[in-house]
């Protein structure tokens, strides 16, 4: 794992997740969730973002070899 390259998937995803929310939030589809909640959405999209484009990076770089 590139320490740079999870990095950078978890800030996307995490980005990503919060300007989801936030305009959900705006449109009034999903109620006024907590900053707490916010918070948890965002770190577990992040995650998810991290480890996803972690290993589609691997199965690329495999299918190459």
């Amino acid at each position: 794992m590139n320490p740079k390259r999870t990095a950078v998937l978890w800030f996307a995803g995490g980005l990503l997740a919060l300007v989801v929310v936030l305009a959900l939030e705006a449109g009034g589809v999903v109620p006024l969730l907590d900053s707490e909640h916010v918070v948890a959405v965002v770190g577990v999209a992040g995650a998810a973002s991290a480890v996803l484009g972690e290993r589609r990076y691997l199965r690329r770089r495999d299918a190459l070899r």
